[in-house]
């Protein structure tokens, strides 16, 4: 780049003498950015000058713009400004390589700055920069350059929603995948007015989108992508630009595919009437459209089972072929034979050459092969496979319209209803359908959902679900039915599961925190929170779990530990039977047997009456208050609780310490009043 100094001196230009120039790739400045650099120059004045160079009308801006408007701002009349002389093309290379180091300008903006960038000439015509080298000239990949360039493609809605931050720069590069213009159009309708939420899609959404909807696998095109001369304006797909594999740093890693789906189209239209026009030279039938799309499925394109025609690509069933006989393709099975052959069309826009069943059966028999076993040719030869096809088919469509009418009726009305047995008969089939008792267990265990079942009965999971949920209003209930969807594959998957991950995604749960905090509360309980009675062991623990909790049955005493209620119950037990009877209490509770009452003792307490016991003066308050509801009849830690308005914990604490002064028992999990004899 030339240049020469019209003066080496800084220069105070009048404001008004300078004009902003019409190439700077920056269109917005912040207001309160400029804001403050007007106080800063209104303390200090402008400590880099502009630089300008000189027009008919006084001066132009090449560089320095936020400066001559926050001066603008600050009420200054002069700046101080360098004056050089440069061309056009001088001025919008400075220009753009001047802000395009910048971090503050939009990325619409850096893309206008990269095409006028590419459109610069060399005095002998040709090109001043590719993507390569301006990329290089920036300091950023090709990549970067390219994807940004991209984005000068979005039109209306879509680049009025990037400007204004509604719409996130990575998921708008992913809507600028799509090559086609009428595609683009329907797909950022997609993106920014989805049916099945509020705002626009995520990244993550928009790139399963556009893979499901607005590009095409080559590998199962209907015609040649090698092919120049298919549609020679389009010309072949080896090269092509839309084609994945030779843009995969923009268009990502993944299968070969083309996102041109018009260009695509047009190709298989092509293909098809070349087809057609091929078969009718040859004397073959082309079936029409509508009849055709009834013999393939529409989700893989096979031949459906009922049609009554063979597919010459496919092979008969295995159990079909006589013995020795290993499955060929109906094209070499019948070759040689003369079976009249028509054409028609899946839907892909694939061509299939098709031969009627009961003609290809009857081929082979007559042919005496031996490639088939003959009672597979004798009953496919004598069934009227057409007649009975097309009444089947007739069916199903008649099916299918009464199922399409029903189904609207019936969404009419669960639209207008708010019974909340609506939701109770979801739950219902899909946890037999979905959950199962995996799955139905896996959430009563999320749910808290404890079922006492009798020995050797089988827990219903399910059924307790559907009593938890029954009273939930319709919302909570809604969320319910989330859950059992996917509950049975999250309990084997975790949350890689795809719909609880796309959920997490949508919902933006904090999975690292949560991670954090299991492994935190798994470190804590890798050790007892009390240790284990002395006399006592995992033996008795478990068979008094077995006994007064059997949902808990097979628990150790480093997970009893940590429940407080059930530790605290059998930690009274242990201290109920800590006497000079507790040997034979403990064997007798290990067979099995309920404990009786403590042996007769020597001492005088010991042989005292009932009456004598109840009128005995309790010092504790709290222990009076207990024994007092035990004795108007209340048995349950629960229910204890409740009437004395105190939590679980505490009534089990207390009655570790009446059990100790000999005032309460446990027997059965219930609390009791000491009788002695």
């Amino acid at each position: 780049m030339t240049q020469q100094n019209d003066d080496n001196q800084v220069r105070d230009l009048r404001l008004q003498d300078i004009l902003p120039s019409a190439t700077n790739p920056r269109k917005h400045f912040d207001e309160v950015k400029l804001a403050e650099l007007a106080e800063s120059i209104k303390d200090k004045g402008v400590v880099q000058p502009v630089v300008v160079r000189r027009i008919p009308l006084g001066y132009e801006l090449v560089a320095g713009e936020r400066r001559w408007r926050a001066s603008q701002l600050a009420e200054q009349w002069t700046i101080p400004a360098l004056v050089r002389e440069y061309t056009d093309e001088q001025v919008l290379e400075i220009q753009m390589i001047e802000n395009l180091q910048r971090d503050d300008l939009t990325v619409l903006e850096e893309a206008d700055g990269y095409a006028r960038m590419l459109e610069l000439k060399k005095d002998d015509g040709e090109m001043r920069y590719t993507v390569d080298r301006l990329a290089a000239k920036i300091g950023k990949s090709p990549k970067y350059v390219f994807s940004r360039l991209q984005l000068r493609r979005l039109k209306g809605e879509v680049l009025d929603a990037l400007q204004q931050g509604i719409l996130p720069f990575s998921t708008a590069l992913i809507l600028c995948r799509v090559q086609n213009e009428e595609a683009l159009k329907r797909a950022t309708q997609c993106v920014l007015h989805p049916e099945v939420q509020e705002g626009p899609l995520s990244a993550r959404e928009t790139a399963r989108l556009i893979t499901a909807e607005f590009c095409r696998e080559l590998k199962s095109a209907p015609f040649n992508p090698e092919d120049e001369a298919l549609l020679p304006e389009a010309g072949s797909c080896a090269n092509c630009p839309k084609r994945s594999i030779k843009g995969i740093e923009f268009f990502g890693s993944g299968s070969d595919s083309c996102y041109d789906i018009g260009c695509f189209q047009k190709k298989t239209e092509e293909h098809w009437r070349l087809e057609t026009a091929a078969a009718e030279v040859d004397g073959r039938k082309v079936l029409d459209l509508e009849t055709g799309l009834k013999q393939f499925y529409s989700h893989n394109n096979a031949l459906s089972y009922d049609s009554p025609y063979v597919d010459l690509s496919d092979k008969p069933d295995a159990d079909e072929m006589a013995e020795g006989e290993k499955p060929r393709k109906w094209s070499s099975l019948l070759k040689g034979l003369e079976v009249p052959v028509v054409l028609a069309r899946d839907h892909k826009g694939a061509g299939h050459e098709l031969v009627e069943k009961n003609l290809a059966y009857a081929a082979l028999r007559e042919a005496g092969r031996g490639v088939l076993k003959k009672e597979v040719e004798s009953s496919r030869n004598n069934r009227p496979d057409l007649d009975e096809a097309r009444k089947e088919r007739e069916h199903k469509d008649r099916q299918e319209r009464i199922a399409l009418a029903a189904m609207g009726a019936l969404h009419e009305k669960l639209s207008v209803t708010s019974d909340q047995g609506l939701w109770t008969i979801v739950m219902e089939h899909v946890l037999a359908l979905y959950a199962g008792d995996d799955g139905a267990r896996f959430m009563a265990k999320r749910l808290h959902i404890d079922i006492k079942s009798g020995k050797g009965e089988r827990p219903d999971w399910k059924k307790a679900i559907l009593v938890h949920t029954k009273g939930m209003d319709p919302l909570s209930q809604a969320m319910m039915v989330i859950e059992a969807l996917m509950s049975r594959w999250v309990k084997y998957s975790g949350v890689q599961q795809p719909m609880f991950k796309d959920l997490a995604d949508l919902c933006e749960l904090p999975m690292a925190t949560i991670i954090k905090e299991v492994d935190a509360a798994e470190k804590v309980v890798k050790k007892p929170k009390v240790p284990l009675p002395k006399k006592c062991d995992e033996k008795i623990l478990k068979s008094w779990l077995a006994k007064v909790h059997p949902e808990l049955n097979g628990a150790t005493w480093l997970e009893i530990s940590h429940n407080d209620d059930v530790c605290a119950e059998f930690l009274a037990w242990v201290a109920e039977t800590t006497d000079q009877a507790q040997e034979i209490k403990v064997k007798k509770f290990l067979k099995g047997e309920e404990l009786g009452t403590p042996a007769p003792e020597s001492d005088n307490s010991m042989n005292a009456s009932t009456d004598d016991v109840e009128s005995a003066q309790i010092d504790d308050p709290r222990l009076a208050k207990l024994v007092e509801a035990v004795r108007s009849g209340l048995t349950g830690a629960t229910e204890i609780a409740a009437k004395l308005k105190v939590t679980k914990g505490c009534i089990s604490k207390w009655a570790s310490k009446a059990v100790k002064a000999k005032l309460l028992k446990i027997k059965d999990g219930q609390y009791q009043i000491v009788e002695v004899a």
